[in-house]
């Protein structure tokens, strides 16, 4: 019985392999575009081969005909045809559709490394073009990779298809995709990524009746069973079995019943997975095939073993774990097979029972000869013993020779074996170093173009802020004895400085605008720009005007199209007016601090805490009004000099910076200059630069220049 068993599973194993093999075959569909009808009939017409592009068109369309009438062989053949015509210089198009549609023709022939090697070269072709026969080479790779369990692989082959679906717009193909998705989902055990598949999928759906409803609906079913979530189960079957029962499909609703009956199975609810067992068999449409098969055995399987039929169980469990993907046909070779090898039994039991009777009697024949002969064999068998004993020692001399030549030799084939992997190996390595240079090298010299680029837009951008700050010269013509510490972080700068004559009111002014590079770059643009327009048009030159219109007119350009600020754009500002005939020095801040030394001592003048161009707090600017009856030091600087980090990681503070600028009061303004920019390259060592820096140093008194 043991043999008889084994020899029905042997039997089931190998029909079942072959016609899931076929089956596999002949369901995959790879997203291919719509083919024109053929007629099996159609007489072939000799190609042209003069025209190049006349015999191409010929060509597939004798490829989409063979396609039509699952000719696979031949559609092969008239791809190598097709191939004498395409070279790595062809349009990449031609090439894209050439190796899709080779490696679906070679799937469906079964060659699964041919295939997959032809969805890769198709991968390979660079075009911007999102054609369906580039989504054709994911979805075939995702299915070949799918079948045999590679699962990463077969959701990056889905999600680059889904990709090529959105640039084309398809929606419900992309909802297949996440259904697909979700069912490699519930097989790694990620029922929260399946449950995002499908919500994806139930997004992706136009249409409200499609056969997608239906199986979405399942599979949100199986992942709530797997979750526990018993009341969401019961909706999502309800509604998919409302579905199927209007759409009036019964293979569908066959599939349908069996899938729910697995999901009310892993929730625990047998009865009701048996329910939907029956209703699947009141169809009366015969066995379904694939999966859905193997999962109503295996339900079968576990009720007939809650009831107490073991011996039903064992077969329905046996046949569960032999099925693959066509087990009605499986079974039916399966039980011709029974009959057959139950025949054969039978016959060979009844010429066993003959050759039994034939022996006993030819035994009983041949005793008395055994006997008479027994005598001359005893004599004959000393001597046989004493001539195989001498003949067995040469002899074993000679096997232990040979068998140490054959060991020698054996391990020999084995390092030579070894040899020949390792060299294998080293020239796939070999190959991929090669290549992975070569793709280095091309995004090497894109990077080089990329900087190239880029540092030609900063140097113009430089130059553009070089142009709206003054220069040496006008400083001096404008403030006389002065000096500006312009670092700027890194190539451009968010901090700017400016000066202006207004007949014989000189104004100075340094901002501190958000951000750092091109970004604050451009905000010190429109800060130059609003501060030249500003004085233009102040009827009045005093400093807490001058920053109320600024920071009025920066809250009016930066909107957004409705009308709110633009968050953060501010900057911050000290300007100070000069009446030289007066001696009168007036200031204004906005979260800066001024500082004045006169007499030494250094004082410091704090500014209103409101940024320019800030809708986080209002608040009212206000002057600071100084007679300076001798010569004066005026100091106007962004928060930049300060903030910088040592190596240690702490600030330089306002402290240091006060006490620095006190040291140098006194010295000439290069001196100056030359004393805070060593200072600050001291203190900042190998770190790197914290903000942008600005320091305005003007003397106040004298004689004017």
């Amino acid at each position: 019985m043991r043999l008889l068993c084994f020899f029905i599973m042997s039997v089931v194993c190998a029909f079942s392999s072959e016609l899931s093999g076929q089956v596999r075959k002949n369901s995959l569909n790879t997203g291919a575009p719509p083919r024109c009808e053929a007629k099996e009939d159609a007489a072939e017409e000799p190609l042209d081969r003069t025209d190049t592009a006349r015999w191409s068109d010929a060509l597939w369309e004798r490829i989409d005909r063979a396609y039509q009438l699952q000719r696979y062989d031949e559609a092969l053949r008239w791809l190598d045809s097709l191939s004498l015509l395409l070279s790595p210089w062809s349009d990449p198009s031609a090439l894209l559709k050439y190796f899709a549609w080779k490696g679906d023709v070679q799937y469906h022939l079964g060659q699964i490394s041919h295939a997959l090697k032809a969805f890769r070269a198709a991968l390979g072709v660079q075009t911007r073009d999102p054609r369906w026969e580039l989504f054709s080479a994911y979805i075939g790779l995702g299915t070949i990779y799918g079948q045999f369990n590679y699962d990463e692989k077969a959701l990056w082959s889905f999600q680059h298809a889904d990709s090529v679906l959105i640039a084309r717009g398809n929606s419900n193909g992309r909802s297949f995709l996440f259904i697909n998705m979700a069912e490699i989902y519930m097989r790694e055990g990620k029922y929260g990524r399946a449950l995002c598949a499908c919500y994806d999928a139930q997004l992706c759906l136009k249409k409200r009746y499609d056969d997608l409803v239906a199986l979405l609906h399942v599979n949100m079913s199986c992942i709530y069973a797997k979750l526990g979530r018993y009341d969401l189960l019961k909706a999502h079957s309800d509604f998919a079995l409302k579905y199927t029962e209007a759409r009036g499909n019964e293979l569908l609703r066959q599939e349908v019943y069996v899938k729910l009956a697995g999901a009310w199975h892993d929730a625990g609810n047998e009865e009701q997975a048996y329910a939907l067992l029956q209703a699947e068999k009141a169809l009366g449409i015969g066995l379904p095939t694939g999966d859905v098969y193997k999962l109503l055995l295996k339900i079968m399987s576990t009720h007939l073993e809650s009831e107490g039929n073991y011996r039903m169980a064992a077969f329905a469990l046996d046949a569960y774990m032999c099925y693959d993907d066509s087990i009605k046909s499986s079974l039916a070779q399966v039980d011709f097979a029974d009959a057959a090898l139950t025949d054969e039994l039978l016959l060979m039991r009844d010429w066993q029972r003959k050759q039994m009777e034939q022996l006993e009697q030819r035994q009983r024949d041949d005793r008395w000869h055994y006997r008479k002969v027994s005598l001359q064999l005893v004599a004959l068998l000393s001597l046989m013993v004493g001539v195989w004993l001498t003949m067995y020692m040469v002899r074993s001399r000679r096997l232990q020779a040979v068998v140490n030549v054959q060991e020698a030799a054996d391990r020999l084939a084995v390092v030579n074996a070894s040899v020949e992997h390792q060299q294998e190996q080293i020239r796939e390595q070999r190959e991929a170093i090669i290549q992975q240079r070569v793709a280095l090298e091309q995004s090497k010299q894109m990077l080089q173009l990329t900087g190239k680029k880029f540092r030609n837009d900063l140097g113009y951008v430089l130059n553009l802020q070089g142009a709206l700050l003054p220069s040496q010269e006008r400083m001096q013509r404008i403030l006389g004895e002065a000096f500006a510490l312009y670092l700027p972080r890194d190539v451009v700068s968010g901090d700017f400085y400016s000066c202006h004559a207004v007949g014989d009111v000189k104004v100075f002014a340094v901002f501190d605008c958000a951000g750092h590079g091109i970004p604050g770059a451009l905000m010190s643009f429109i800060g130059t720009i609003l501060m030249r327009k500003v004085i233009r048009e102040a009827q009045e030159i005093e400093p807490a005007g001058l920053l109320t219109r600024l920071h009025e007119l920066m809250k009016q350009y930066l909107r957004d199209e409705r009308g709110s600020g633009v968050g953060f754009y501010t900057m911050d500002a000290s300007i100070a007016v000069w009446h030289a005939k007066e001696r009168r020095l007036v200031l204004s801040s906005a979260c800066r601090t001024a500082y004045l030394y006169t007499e030494g001592v250094m004082h410091a003048y704090r500014g209103v805490i409101m940024s320019v161009g800030s809708k986080l707090v209002e608040r009212e600017y206000v002057n600071d009004e100084i007679d300076v009856p001798t010569s004066a030091m005026l100091y106007l600087s962004t928060d930049g000099y300060a903030d910088q980090m040592d190596d240690e990681n702490r600030k330089y503070g306002s402290v240091r910076f006060i006490n620095l600028l006190t040291d140098v009061a006194a010295f000439p303004m290069q001196e100056q200059k030359a004393r805070l920019l060593r200072e600050f390259e001291s203190y900042r060592a190998k770190t790197i630069q914290t903000d942008d820096v600005c320091v305005l140093g003007i003397r106040l008194g004298g004689e004017e220049v």
